[in-house]
């Protein structure tokens, strides 16, 4: 299903694919009610969040590959009971807040340092946290839960453990 507002992803890779099924019944742009709005308020955070690293890398990123046959289903907006080996109970997934992403040329921790080079810039759409790199090898976490005071730093972003 296209987004209106860009060629470079899919909603379907936004969504688990049971929820996808849900909101294609509708025949509307339903999924914009299911994903926390960036700061923009133009798309959902995660959607705004791939797009810009998307752009700022210059390479296409994995999320959610489900609906081309890939093995990605739970990368994003997450249903109740679909929990991924070692995944949080509590997982901003299921509040449409996080989103995991991969790329072939760029690994976890590179695609970390672009988002530190660019911190006003992914602040400005509401990233607030990212997973630690070196606990999850394959795959870059980030997400915009609320800031809590003085549980954050003064300047990056929240690391936390998966």
């Amino acid at each position: 299903m296209k987004i209106k507002e860009t060629d470079l992803f899919v909603v379907e890779e936004f969504f688990h694919p049971t929820i996808f099924q849900y909101l294609e019944r509708s025949g509307v742009e339903r999924w914009r009610w299911f994903l926390q709005g960036s700061k923009l308020g133009r798309l959902p955070f995660v959607m705004e969040f791939a797009i810009l690293l998307r752009n700022l890398t210059g390479e296409p990123l994995t999320v959610n590959n489900w609906h081309t046959g890939g093995q990605y289903v739970g990368r994003c907006f997450r249903p109740p009971d679909y929990r991924p080996k070692n995944g949080a109970l509590y997982s901003q997934h299921y509040l449409g807040k996080a989103i995991d992403v991969s790329s072939a040329k760029y690994t976890p921790k590179q695609l970390f340092d672009v988002i530190n080079s660019n911190e006003q810039a992914f602040r400005n759409i509401g990233l607030t946290t990212i997973e630690n790199v070196s606990a999850t090898p394959t795959w870059l976490h980030a997400d915009c839960r609320t800031i809590i005071p003085d549980a954050y730093p003064k300047a990056g972003f929240l690391i936390v453990n998966p």
